[in-house]
């Protein structure tokens, strides 16, 4: 990995890729496939319009609480895969994905392993808990909504600062204006969740389309 400070257009033509330690290099094609505020931040300098409208696309926080159990301890039937909370309910935690229910091989025979989602674009303030108050506040939870009054015997928080990007109103009239400029500036691509769907087989398709892009550009 390398620490990019900026991506401008080569007189020439092409890209010029700067380091951070005053490095740079020269490409024919580039594809930004960072969170839309970090490439807004690589091509400020040469185009000021294009960073306002990637800045313009906003992100909030989440974090994962999994968690391990024995299946005994557990009175849900869990004969679904989990469970999304909605607004009005008024919870701490977005949803549970009974993640060994889902994929038969996360957890050793006779254990269950749940992840629990908290924070998002309502309760993001959650996600700057400690570790040992989040894993309590997931408990209550459980407890509440699955009857799970016993202690896990393993768990794992891992946190995604500003890492979930939200298509707010707007959002089609912005990525106009966005492939607008883009496509005045050849070799400039940007790919990634923040434009057209966050899931994982959203993103591959994705960059699959970005790559048949940049070598159609190349090839032409």
């Amino acid at each position: 990995n390398r620490d990019i400070s900026s991506i401008n257009q080569a007189p020439e033509g092409g890209w010029v890729i700067e380091e951070k330690n005053h490095a740079a290099t020269t490409a024919d094609a580039v594809i930004i496939a960072t969170e839309a505020y970090a490439a807004a931040g690589l091509l400020r300098n040469q185009l000021p319009r294009l960073s306002d409208l990637l800045d313009e696309i906003p992100y909030v926080s989440s974090a994962t609480v999994s968690l391990a159990f024995p299946r005994k301890d557990i009175p849900h039937p869990l004969d679904t895969y989990g469970f999304i909370v909605p607004k009005i309910a008024n919870r701490r935690i977005m949803a549970v994905t009974w993640s060994s229910i889902k994929w038969n091989h996360r957890a050793p025979e006779g254990m269950v392993l749940l992840r629990a989602f908290v924070g998002g674009a309502h309760r993001q303030e959650l996600v700057s808990n400690g570790d040992q108050e989040m894993l309590a506040m997931v408990r209550e939870e459980l407890k509440t909504i699955m009857n799970i009054s016993s202690p896990p015997e393993k768990s794992w928080i891992y946190r995604w600062p500003k890492g979930m990007p939200q298509y707010i109103m707007g959002h089609l009239e912005r990525l106009e204006a966005i492939d607008n400029i883009t496509n005045d500036h050849q070799g400039l691509f940007l790919a990634g969740a923040a434009y057209r769907g966050i899931g994982i087989p959203d993103c591959i398709n994705n960059g699959r389309q970005t790559a048949d892009r940049v070598w159609e550009n190349l090839s032409s």
